[in-house]
């Protein structure tokens, strides 16, 4: 066993951590290229990307707490509840803001997928809904609804964790034919 500046352990932190960079940079694309990920840490994965999104989904997991309160609660708990929902919903719309900016311009193939072409018409939807969830979610909140803020909570989480890309790649990219059709020719 080679032994490095940390003694016989030193082939085992290197291995970790090679795996830890293969990991971080399958997951995270292009930002495999990042200074944060090629750290010789154990800690490689913790970009300021990954801290951006777990704090978003912190944030999110409130809101879903938040909202359920408001449903199966009343009076001055339902209240506080509902406090608590708004400020949580300011905090997921500013991270959902930051992510969606961030995303496409860390990553050319996202841009391209969303900005490019006729995807544009097909993924606009998203954010629209995405918007107008927030809205519904905001209003409910103050009004004296009881089960439409965690509806729209839950609306908003479906949103933000949609599988849409795989949803546009088939549409765009799809090469299925009717059986017995044969080749394009």
């Amino acid at each position: 066993m080679a032994r490095g500046r940390f003694g016989a352990g030193d082939s085992w932190r290197n291995s970790h951590t090679l795996n830890l960079k293969r990991a971080t940079a399958s997951f995270a694309g292009d930002l495999g290229s990042w200074r944060w990920v090629s750290l010789e840490l154990p800690i490689g994965w913790l970009t300021p990307f990954a801290i951006l999104t777990g704090a978003g989904l912190i944030a999110g997991y409130g809101l879903l707490g938040a909202c359920w309160l408001v449903l199966k609660t009343e009076g001055d708990l339902q209240q506080w509840a509902r406090r608590k929902a708004r400020q949580f919903a300011i905090g997921v719309a500013a991270f959902v803001a930051m992510v969606s900016v961030w995303t496409p311009v860390l990553q050319p193939q996202v841009r391209e997928r969303w900005f490019g072409g006729s995807h544009l018409l097909w993924l606009w939807p998203v954010p629209l809904i995405t918007f107008a969830l927030f809205v519904l979610l905001w209003r409910s909140l103050a009004s004296e609804r009881h089960a439409t803020p965690f509806l729209a909570a839950l609306g908003i989480f479906a949103m933000a964790y949609s599988d849409f890309p795989k949803f546009e790649r088939t549409i765009f990219t799809s090469d299925r034919r009717a059986p017995g059709t044969g080749p394009r020719r």
